[in-house]
Order: C-alpha cells, then sequence, then structure tokens
C-alpha cells in the first residue's frame, strides 16, 4: 500500500475557484489579524502547546510564521495591509531562545531559531546590523549534525539564498555555495540501495529519513531551489544524486509512487 487510508483524507471532487480561495485567504488572514494580542501574540493550539513555550515566537508555528504569512499575502495582492506588529519584533529573539534552550542549545535554525525571525526583521526593517546578524547565523550552523531542513544548515541555507534574492549581494551566494559543498561531503553512499544518503542526528537518535520535514527531501530542497547558483559540474552532480536516490528508495505499485518515511530503522 502507498498510503493510509486511516492517516490521509481523501481529495474531494471540486472544481478551482479564484473568487472563493480568495475569499478564504481574506478570512483566515482578518481572523488572524483579530486574534492578535500585543502581550500574548497568537493563542496556542492545545495540541501544540508546551512548558515555557507559550506564547510560540518562531517561524514554524509562531507569532513570526504569521507575520511573515500576513505581509506575504499583502505583497502578493491578497489581502489589506496588516497592522504595525513593529512593537513586538524586538523582544521575538531572546524570548524564543529561552523557549528552545529548554530542549536544545542551538538557537540558529530558520524555522524554530534565529534565522527565521532575523530574516523577517530584515524584509520589514532592512538593516547592514541585521544582514551581518544573519550571515553569522547562517555560518554558525553550518555544521548542525541534525542535516535536515527543520533545525539544520538546509534550512539556513535556504536563508542565505533568500537574502541573495531579496538584496543581489553576491557574498549570500558564495555563502550558500559553501554550505552546499558541506552538505555534498556529508553524503554518504547505500552500497545495498546503490545510491546516497544523509544520516540526521536528531532528538537523541540517528536515522536516514526521507521526508520534507527532517529528511533528504528537505534537505536538498534549497539546492534545487538555488542550482543556477552552482558550477555546471556541481549541478550536474546533484541531479544525478537525487535523481538516483528517489528512483532506489521509491515504493511503487500499479504506475503510482511514494515514499516510506526512513531507510532502516525509522527514528
Amino acid at each position: 500500500m502507498l498510503f493510509e487510508s486511516d492517516r490521509h483524507e481523501a481529495l474531494r471532487d471540486v472544481s478551482w475557484d479564484e473568487a472563493a480561495a480568495r475569499d478564504a485567504i481574506e478570512r483566515i488572514a482578518l481572523d488572524s489579524t483579530m486574534a492578535f494580542e500585543a502581550e500574548g501574540l497568537w493563542p496556542v493550539h492545545p495540541l501544540e502547546h508546551a512548558p515555557g513555550t507559550n506564547p510560540l515566537r518562531m517561524l514554524y508555528f509562531g507569532a513570526t510564521g504569521v507575520i511573515w504569512a500576513l505581509d506575504s499575502l499583502h505583497r502578493a495582492g491578497a489581502t489589506a495591509p496588516p497592522p504595525d506588529f513593529s512593537g513586538v519584533l524586538p523582544e521575538l529573539l531572546e524570548s524564543n531562545r529561552k523557549a528552545i534552550r529548554l530542549s536544545t542549545p542551538r538557537t540558529e535554525s530558520l524555522l524554530m531559531g534565529d534565522a527565521g525571525i532575523l530574516l523577517l526583521c530584515w524584509k520589514l526593517t532592512p538593516s547592514r546590523e541585521l544582514a551581518a546578524q544573519i550571515a553569522s547565523t547562517i555560518s554558525a550552523n553550518r555544521e548542525n549534525p541534525t542535516r535536515e531542513f527543520m533545525w539544520g544548515s538546509p534550512g539556513t541555507l535556504l536563508a542565505a539564498l533568500a537574502m541573495y534574492e531579496l538584496s543581489g549581494d553576491e557574498a549570500w551566494a558564495e555563502l550558500f555555495r559553501e554550505g552546499t559543498s558541506d552538505l555534498a561531503n556529508a553524503l554518504e553512499t547505500d552500497s545495498e540501495l546503490g545510491c546516497r544518503l544523509f544520516t540526521q542526528d536528531l532528538y537523541g537518535t540517528r536515522s536516514r529519513q526521507l521526508g520534507a520535514g527532517h529528511g533528504f527531501a528537505g534537505t536538498v530542497f534549497p539546492i534545487v531551489r538555488g542550482l543556477r547558483l552552482l558550477a555546471p559540474d556541481e549541478q550536474a552532480q546533484w541531479s544525478r544524486c537525487i535523481r538516483e536516490t528517489l528512483m532506489a528508495t521509491a515504493l511503487t505499485e500499479d504506475g503510482w509512487a511514494n515514499w516510506p518515511q526512513s531507510i532502516g530503522t525509522p527514528r
């Protein structure tokens, strides 16, 4: 079986309706704006609550992500201008550091830590000081042993790519290339499968995962996005590696394909 019916919702046979989609986006954005409080930021869903994390502040499922989304929707012409959140930005970084240090000493990551918050602050009010902090954070996360998108260097590589695309400064492209080289050196050959994978050292266990959050797909995603910044021979090597790994790890059935969560023992 390529999917677990009790864990996946079947697609509905509904035609695309742009007006309905825009209406839904406007409702969600308005609801998010109305739910904001300067002191409590946004309420936390009961299933996401953990001691010491309320309110949540990171990009992944915290205030940074909500502000980023509202700003991006407005820039795309989908919603009215969001409120001015500049008053809460200064406290996000240090408060988030205190929260995530309850479980890990590393605070550099894009989705959970410093890089995502700094990137939002730079996007709303660019400055040299913020750019320098982002560059320092990306460099500090290069050797993160998780080798995955949520905490590791692949996430902060995407921050480097975003800064390059937003600023045009070649220094960010070079930072991206250096991080990509680190990941190339971290690839491990699986002789049984005939492909190359990363080992994720995450939450006290080591495993070889394939998905977008913690696995191979998430690790190579920034590389695919920034492939044009690499030398032609590196582009060819990465393209071949990704293709071979996807083909070697796919589960196929009646012309369809899916991928398991992990290779070997799952986390």
